[in-house]
């Protein structure tokens, strides 16, 4: 009696617990993610038509292999309803354990065994398939898709080799309390009790969970025809070796290891998928060879009751199933490893638009576009909250029709506003695994429907203060829900979108704030240039006004230095505008010819270079891509310093060279005046840097920084280098 009460007691809580703890481990992600979704309950009927069809599809595995295969009638070494049992609690839950104790309760009964005894074996049947699925996920990286060899080894050893013992005790026990077996058979009846179990769960589990994984790659056309070819080869091998097919032929060759090869085969080309096919098809050959007494166990059922059967099958399915889950590990790695390759290459590339000076849209544009790349089942967007913080605008869609971009454009956030108006107005990630049963997709449905959209997960895209800028989306064109991997996808790339958004906003807002002050700049230098002007035009009338009296030395000192510091001034604004300008073209961008600027030069400072006895040379220069005024500016800044600086012991020499290299040309303006020390030589293309000041009073301390300002904006550097023997080596470089 206490042991039927305490049957009982595990029987009501199996009936009152819903879903097992392990179905939870194993989809984390999706129970996590379905907290939004509208998901239909089952109902009480749909509930008990799945434990009904359960309970009979063990019962008619139970009941094919009881009438062919054992020796007794309850006993055999074959028990494919072990396995079924434990695949079913994997994919529906442990409430479907009252199903299997109902079907093993049936497969006594009908085999005319007493009600205790299909009692005591039901509950062992039950149990056996609970406890496999509880220390399956005890560990929480066990899969029940078995997608690694740790997963299978974990299935076999764990729920089949210790599992197994649980019904192979129990069951083996009612049948000798009920007289069905004789004491002195207890063992034998307990280990083949077990070896059933254990086989069964080796063959028949993997074989579904291994066909319920729902993110399995498709075969290509040519492993579909291999697959064909390799099947039919191993049919072929197994009507030999188990039939005895082409004996006359052949002969009496030891022929059991030829099965190895083509499983081997399979597992190693194919994968797991294939490979529990094709074990299955091998089973049922060489159980149905046994049966009929011919082939490579035609006298096992007699000799040792498929004992021999048992042990090849054990071995064959392990070595297999094992090459295959280390193949498919093998190649499964290579391909994360090649996707995470190509993915940094692409973070890489989105850092680069993010950094150049691109538009916001485009970069956005190419951002979406790399992410679909990496799924072709996915079409992505990004929309964009306006600065009243209400509404979204499309930020970049490439893969979706202008209608459905156009009809979103603008669309309100809140509430069930869709996923992206939703996601924005929570500030949180929102999945909808199917857009036409959301309550959220309400009135976005037909809009959907016609767009072929069926799910859309949203991530907002937040700055670092948590105010959300905007959402970036991804679409299916059926149902679906995001796995981990592709909820840290859809996280990282919403990072990325966060950075373009804020950098290009910021460069904007910098452009504004510069763009002010440039003009504020150049309007200050317009009006500095009038009041300089009106100075020395005075001083001018009063020298020539008072140049009829004798004047007094100091006024007349006065009225030159007022003169020459107005001139100076003049000079400083000129050159404070031509800063100012340095960086846009100033006329039409074209080919120039430099020989043409410098020959021009040289006839508007003849008089100062011949006073000085300098000597100008440059070869044929290559010809450069730019505007003439702001080349002209280059050299003739350049020419004018090594002029001012020329060193008062010998001629000035001035060298121009240019070469053509890379798409640039590269020049070189040398001369042998008095030189820059090194340590001065990035310090003179700052503003306002004059090193010989009471050499040349008249130097405002910006020709270098305006050269080097053209030749930046131009994508081009500048340097210098001293001289052997004195003198200074400018160099730089301008487009070709």
């Amino acid at each position: 009696m206490t042991l039927f009460k305490a049957f009982f007691n595990t029987l009501a809580s199996l009936i009152t617990q819903p879903l097992d703890s392990a179905r939870k481990q194993a989809v984390p992600v999706n129970a996590e993610l379905r907290q939004d979704q509208d998901s239909p309950v089952e109902s009480l009927t749909q509930q008990f038509i799945k434990f009904i069809t359960v309970s009979i599809l063990y019962w008619l595995m139970a009941k094919a292999v009881l009438s062919f295969f054992s020796s007794n009638g309850f006993v055999t070494v074959v028990w494919p309803p072990s396995g079924f049992a434990l695949a079913a609690l994997l994919i529906g839950g442990t409430r479907y354990a009252v199903a299997v104790f109902f079907g093993a309760v049936l497969i006594i009964i009908s085999e005319g065994g007493p009600v205790e005894a299909a009692l005591l074996n039901g509950l062992g049947n039950m149990l056996e398939a609970w406890f496999g699925v509880w220390v399956l996920n005890r560990d929480p990286d066990f899969s029940k898709t078995l997608p690694t060899l740790r997963d299978y080894l974990q299935l076999f050893m764990l729920a089949g080799g210790i599992g197994s013992m649980i019904s192979a005790l129990l069951g083996a026990s009612a049948l000798m309390l009920s007289g069905l077996i004789e004491p002195s058979s207890y063992l034998e009846n307990v280990l083949h009790w077990w070896m059933g179990d254990v086989l069964g769960i080796v063959l028949i589990t993997p074989l579904i969970l291994i066909w319920q994984r729902t993110t399995e790659t498709s075969f290509t056309t040519g492993q579909k025809l291999e697959a064909v070819l390799l099947l039919s080869l191993t049919i072929l091998a197994g009507q030999i070796i188990f039939f005895g097919f082409l004996q006359n032929s052949i002969g009496y060759l030891a022929k059991g290891f030829w099965m190895f090869l083509f499983i081997s085969w399979i597992a190693a080309q194919l994968g797991p998928r294939i490979t529990v096919i094709a074990l299955f098809i091998t089973t049922i050959q060489a159980l149905w060879g046994a049966y009929l007494g011919v082939g490579y166990f035609a006298n096992d059922m007699i000799d040792s009751h498929l004992t021999n059967f048992w042990a090849y099958m054990m071995i064959l399915s392990i070595v297999g199933m094992a090459l295959a889950s280390y193949f498919e590990q093998l190649k499964t790695s290579q391909l994360k490893l090649s996707r995470r390759t190509h993915e940094l290459h692409m973070h890489n590339q989105v850092l680069q638009q993010i950094n150049s000076h691109l538009p916001l849209a485009m970069v956005l544009t190419e951002l979406v576009k790399q992410v679909e790349s990496l799924d072709p089942e996915i079409l992505c967007s990004i929309l964009l909250l306006d600065d009243s913080g209400r509404y979204l605008q499309h930020g970049a869609a490439p893969s979706l029709p202008n209608f459905y971009n156009q009809a979103i454009d603008g669309a309100l956030i809140g509430e069930a506003m869709g996923s992206c108006g939703t996601s924005a107005f929570r500030g949180e990630r929102v999945i909808v695994e199917d857009v036409q049963t959301h309550r959220f997709w309400q009135d976005y449905r037909a809009l959907a429907e016609q767009a072929g959209l069926r799910s859309c997960w949203s991530q907002p895209i937040k700055n670092d203060d948590g105010r959300v800028l905007g959402t970036f989306a991804i679409y299916h064109r059926q149902p679906a829900i995001p796995t981990e991997t592709e909820i840290s996808r859809i996280e990282r790339y919403a990072n990325f979108a966060q950075l373009a958004i804020e950098r290009k906003r910021t460069e904007a807002a910098l452009a504004n704030s510069h763009a002010e002050i440039q003009h504020f700049a150049e309007i200050s230098a317009h009006h500095l240039q009038e009041p300089t002007r009106r100075i020395v035009s005075f001083t001018h009338r009063l020298q020539n006004q008072l140049s009829i009296y004798p004047l007094n030395k100091d006024v007349a000192l006065s009225l030159q230095y007022i003169e020459q510091s107005a001139l100076h001034q003049r000079a400083l604004v000129h050159d404070i505008e031509l800063y100012l300008a340095a960086s846009q073209a100033r006329a039409t961008v074209e080919k120039i010819d430099v020989n043409e600027v410098l020959s021009q030069l040289l006839v508007d400072q003849a008089l100062r270079i011949n006073r000085l006895g300098a000597t100008i040379t440059y070869p044929q220069l290559p010809k450069v891509g730019m505007d003439r005024p702001r080349l002209n500016d280059i050299f003739t800044i350049l020419l004018d310093n090594a002029l001012c600086y020329c060193h008062p012991a010998r001629l000035l020499e001035i060298t121009i060279s240019g070469q053509f290299q890379g798409g640039r040309v590269h020049f070189r303006v040398n001369d042998n005046g008095k030189g820059i020390e090194p340590q001065y030589h990035e310090r003179v293309f700052a503003v306002f840097e004059r090193l010989q000041v009471s050499d040349n009073p008249n130097s405002t301390g910006i020709g270098l920084a305006i050269v080097r300002r053209i030749v930046t904006s131009c994508g081009g550097l500048t340097s210098i280098e001293d001289r052997p023997g004195g003198g200074t080596t400018v160099i730089f470089d301008l487009p070709g």
